[in-house]
């Protein structure tokens, strides 16, 4: 009776280690990076960043702040501000056991340049005022990628909380950027045109 226990057990912890790797494993992808700077005459500058495959401008909420952020993140995922990118490379590092993640510790700066610097902005304006300046970048690379719950690291005092944010449901970090397209100004137009 024992053994049958012990042998459940340890099909079920090498079942659960297999879900978390593959969770866990690297991806390889197009995605669009954008990056929200949201600006009003009450509230300090909010900052948030997320990647999305296939963005629906039609689905973004135009109400409110806290509207337009859900309605992102519900066709995004979430990316933690480079500004503090090796802690959350540290972090990934120890919630994988895989140390090789390491070598990626510095390269947070870079990425933001390449990223900022191959973007292309556009402006919206809330219903309640806010002022929202997009930048969008289409780059392709390898991401890691995290449900909300199982990775934790530093926020900025302009990001708002993730746990606030019940649409966030993924993590993605960038590791390898292997091209940084910039849309262009037509292409952008388009894809935040009015419905």
């Amino acid at each position: 009776m024992k053994r049958s226990k012990l042998i459940t057990l340890i099909v079920l912890l090498i079942i659960s280690t297999t879900g978390f790797s593959i969770e866990n494993s690297p991806i390889n992808d197009t995605l669009l990076y954008f990056e929200f700077d949201i600006r009003s005459n009450t509230n300090n500058p909010i900052v948030v960043s997320g990647l999305s495959k296939n963005f629906d401008y039609s689905k973004l909420s135009k109400a409110s702040l806290d509207g337009f952020i859900a309605s992102f993140y519900k066709q995004g995922h979430f990316v933690p501000s480079f500004l503090v990118y090796d802690e959350v490379i540290n972090e990934c590092a120890k919630i994988t056991g895989d140390s090789t993640l390491i070598r990626y510790v510095g390269q947070g700066q870079k990425l933001m340049n390449l990223i900022a610097g191959n973007g292309q902005e556009i402006e919206i304006v809330l219903e309640t005022g806010e002022t929202v300046f997009v930048k969008i970048t289409e780059i392709s690379g390898t991401f890691l990628h995290f449900s909300k719950g199982n990775i934790k690291f530093p926020s900025l005092s302009n990001e708002p909380s993730l746990d606030g944010i019940e649409e966030i449901l993924n993590i993605y970090v960038p590791v390898e950027i292997t091209s940084y397209k910039k849309l262009s100004r037509k292409c952008v137009k388009e894809m935040f045109m009015s419905e």
